[in-house]
């Protein structure tokens, strides 16, 4: 099995535990940044297993470093071929800047069920529910199904 495809069936495991069952269990909205975490690496190694396969297929032949251009070739060559739902893409774009958000944004803080990031003045802010990390979960599932049968069916 590709290492890739591994990686991102296990992070992807472990953001459907952390929303159905530690979320329910502990009610505490920071998770919604673990869950945003594991989403991402889920995404990310999906879209390199399949690009792996590309590579190793004489498809797309260019070795790139940079994720962005990965993810442009990603987006152009293979989820057409794929029929791979382009919100895959948008959940990792938007889970990349909870993420970044989390780690450069001074101010953090639980409100009514929501995980709220602020910048240090409070005019840039990421708001995290419940809702929108199970939405956000529902898409990278269905983008694993396409994932796996791209890789496997190769």
């Amino acid at each position: 099995m590709n290492g890739k495809l591994a990686e991102a069936q296990k992070a992807l495991a472990r953001a459907a535990y952390l929303v159905h069952r530690t979320y329910p269990e502990v009610k505490e909205p920071k998770l919604f940044v673990s869950i945003a975490d594991a989403l991402a690496a889920a995404l990310v190694n999906g879209i390199g297993s399949v690009m792996d396969l590309e590579r190793r297929n004489a498809r797309v032949i260019v070795d790139q470093k940079d994720f962005d251009t990965e993810v442009t070739l990603f987006r152009k060559h293979c989820v057409p071929k794929y029929k791979i739902d382009e919100n895959a893409i948008v959940v990792l774009r938007k889970c990349m800047t909870i993420l970044k958000a989390q780690k450069e944004y001074p101010v953090s803080f639980s409100r009514q069920g929501r995980w709220v990031i602020c910048s240090e003045d409070y005019d840039e802010k990421v708001v995290l529910d419940e809702k929108m990390v199970k939405e956000y979960l529902k898409i990278a599932e269905s983008f694993m199904q396409n994932v796996e049968g791209a890789v496997n069916g190769a």
